[in-house]
């Protein structure tokens, strides 16, 4: 059985960061980049949290982008994938397991100009984790 799960994200649009790297050779994610993420994830999670939805381990996913022509699509599809994943440090179990192809199979994005920007999302989930 095939589950779809609709939501619209009201954040601006954010590529997925690379890290960066200190004078002593070690690696951390720009701060904005990382308060853009918590925030998404705590959106997400709202979502999760409120229809007590599961961990996702297969789906399907179509994300549509809104806003200003300065991203690349696949680094916006990954900064939302990422900011569904579980978090160690929080504890939060996370929307699906991994952003693996073995979870996520099919994507297809498509970005709209727009002032206002948005993500929205329609996830057809094929499976969800045990619990």
């Amino acid at each position: 059985m095939i589950e779809d799960i609709t939501l619209s994200l009201e954040l601006p649009l954010m590529s997925k960061a690379r890290p960066r790297f200190t004078r002593t050779g070690r690696t951390y994610m720009p701060e904005k980049y990382r308060a853009w993420r918590h925030e998404c994830e705590d959106l997400l999670k709202g979502h999760w949290l409120a229809f007590d939805l599961p961990t996702i381990s297969s789906c399907s996913a179509a994300f549509s982008f809104y806003g200003p022509a300065r991203f690349d699509l696949d680094n916006l599809v990954g900064a939302v994938l990422d900011a569904g994943l579980p978090n160690k440090a929080t504890g939060w179990r996370g929307c699906w397991r991994d952003d693996r192809v073995s979870v996520f199979p099919e994507i297809c994005a498509r970005w709209h100009r727009s002032r206002d920007q948005r993500i929205e999302l329609l996830i057809s989930v094929w499976d969800y984790c045990e619990t």
